[in-house]
């Protein structure tokens, strides 16, 4: 487009495309997860009629056990996204760009790029 302003690089239009493509592939993850089997085909019958003395006719969600859960964005990949965004921020502060820049170039608040480089600046590396 002649004249328009551009409001990202190519790097970060395809971050940004990247990024709700693995959202949107994880909520569809997560719908396909909501549906149900029938006791009848997993449990022997024993079970059942123990568990129909509490809940008859109802959907009942068994969660996995802790063990079994991931942490936030490993399936997906969003956390290495943001491990690899810190890093470059971290690298830029340290490289004397200032807050204000940075905060501007990945899209962020001023508040979020401090959060990001405390530790850097409590160690004198940058002032």
């Amino acid at each position: 487009m002649y004249g328009a302003k551009q409001f990202f690089n190519a790097e970060q239009a395809l971050l940004i495309f990247l990024a709700l493509h693995l959202i949107l592939k994880n909520q569809n993850k997560e719908r396909a997860k909501l549906r149900y089997t029938n006791a009848t085909k997993v449990l022997p019958q024993k079970l059942i009629t123990e568990i129909q003395k509490y809940v008859q006719g109802e959907t009942l969600y068994i969660p996995k056990p802790k063990t079994e859960y991931m942490d936030w964005g490993s399936l997906s990949g969003g956390r290495r996204l943001l491990e690899q965004r810190n890093a470059a921020i971290r690298n830029a502060f340290q490289n004397r760009s200032s807050i204000e820049q940075l905060a501007k170039e990945f899209f962020l608040s001023t508040e979020t790029i401090k959060k990001l480089c405390i530790h850097i600046k409590s160690r004198g590396i940058h002032q």
